[in-house]
């Protein structure tokens, strides 16, 4: 079950950024905390770009983090 939730969560993180215009190049997924929630991390700086958290009655929700967007 983490595996699929690890592997759903990177694929919705990525086409959140894609969607957004945010640039998730040079980056990997972590779990961030306790629940349901993963983060897209820079590798370089080890800063979050993208949250999301999944629950258990509704949708995911986003969380951009600051300087995460890139002008394109």
């Amino acid at each position: 079950m983490k595996d699929i939730l690890y592997n759903l969560a990177l694929i919705d993180t990525t086409s959140f950024c894609r969607e957004n215009n945010i640039d998730c190049s040079g980056t990997h997924l972590a779990k961030a905390g306790r629940g349901f929630t993963y983060s897209l991390v820079r590798t370089s700086t080890g800063r979050p770009v993208v949250t999301v958290w999944f629950h258990k009655t509704s949708v995911p929700t986003h969380y951009v983090h600051e300087d995460a967007r890139v002008a394109a």
